[in-house]
C-alpha cells in the first residue's frame, strides 16, 4: 500500500510538471520523454510562431511611408496641373537617349560632351541625371524635383559625385540659363506651359528632349524615335523627341552645343 501510494504522489507531481509548462516551452525541449505511471509518453514539438525582426519593421513602415509621400506629392501636383505623377524612365528609352553610337543624343552632339550641362524637370529618383553623367559623358547634370522622398533617394545614389545635383525645387523655378540639354518628362495639360518656359529662358542652341509627348510652340522636332518597353512597363513604349532652339526660338537654326 505505501509503494502504491508513493507510485500516486510521483505522478502528480509530474502531470502537474507538464501542465505547469507552456506549449512553446514543451515545443522548444523537442520529443522529450516523460515516465508517467510506468508508461513512455512523447510530447510533440509545436510550430514556432513567424516573427518579423526590427530591420524588417523598419524598411516595412519607411516603404510605406515613401509610397504615400511619392503618391501623395506626385498626384497631388499632376492634379492641380503644376506638374506630373511621378513615372520612372523606361532603361530602353535611357539607352536610346545615350547610347553611344546610336542614341539620341549621340547622333546630334557627336561623342564630345564633357564640357556640357544637362537638366532634368521633375527628376524623380534621378535616373536621367546619373545616366547622363555616367553613360552619357556630360560633364554635369542637374535635377529638379519637388518630391522629398525621391530627392532623398536621388541624394544617396548619386553620394560623392558633385557632378550630379539633385534640387529640392518645383520645375517652374528650375534654372535654365546654364543648360545645354533639357530632359522633360511631362504629361498634356502641362506641355504649352512647359513649352513657353523653355522657349524663354534656354540658351539659343540648346537641345530638348521629351519623353512620349511632344511639345507645343517648339516647331517641329529635330529626331523622334519610337522605343518600344516592356508591356507592363510604368512607361509605355512611345516616341522620344528631339528639338533644338534657334535665335529664332523654334524650329532648326542655330548649331548644336559643343559644335
Amino acid at each position: 500500500a505505501s509503494q502504491r501510494a508513493a507510485a500516486g504522489q510521483l505522478q502528480a507531481r509530474q502531470l502537474s510538471c507538464c501542465v505547469g509548462t507552456s506549449p512553446l516551452q514543451r515545443g522548444r525541449r523537442g520529443q522529450s520523454q516523460r515516465t508517467v505511471a510506468g508508461s513512455s509518453l512523447a510530447v510533440d514539438p509545436l510550430p514556432q510562431p513567424a516573427t518579423m525582426g526590427p530591420e524588417v519593421e523598419t524598411a516595412l513602415i519607411v516603404g510605406l511611408v515613401g509610397v504615400n509621400a511619392v503618391l501623395g506629392v506626385s498626384f497631388g501636383m499632376a492634379m492641380r496641373r503644376q506638374g506630373a505623377p511621378f513615372v520612372p524612365t523606361a532603361a530602353a528609352k535611357i539607352r536610346a537617349v545615350f547610347g553611344a553610337e546610336k542614341g539620341l543624343l549621340a547622333r546630334v552632339l557627336g561623342p564630345s560632351r564633357g564640357d556640357l550641362h544637362l537638366v532634368d524637370l521633375g527628376s524623380g529618383e534621378g535616373a536621367m541625371v546619373r545616366a547622363a553623367v555616367r553613360e552619357g559623358g556630360f560633364g554635369r547634370a542637374t535635377g529638379y524635383e519637388l518630391n522629398p522622398a525621391l530627392l532623398v533617394v536621388a541624394q544617396l545614389r548619386s553620394m560623392g559625385r558633385g557632378v550630379e545635383r539633385h534640387v529640392w525645387k518645383s520645375l517652374w523655378l528650375a534654372d535654365l540659363s546654364e543648360a545645354n540639354v533639357v530632359f522633360v518628362y511631362g504629361v498634356p495639360p502641362i506641355m504649352e506651359r512647359l513649352g513657353r518656359k523653355l522657349l524663354r529662358e534656354l540658351p539659343d542652341g540648346s537641345l530638348v528632349v521629351s519623353n512620349n509627348y511632344a511639345l507645343v510652340g517648339l516647331g517641329p522636332p529635330l529626331l523622334a524615335d519610337d522605343v518600344d518597353t516592356p508591356l507592363l512597363a510604368p512607361d509605355g513604349s512611345g516616341p522620344v523627341y528631339v528639338y533644338r532652339l534657334s535665335s529664332g526660338r523654334g524650329g532648326l537654326g542655330a548649331e548644336p552645343p559643343g559644335k
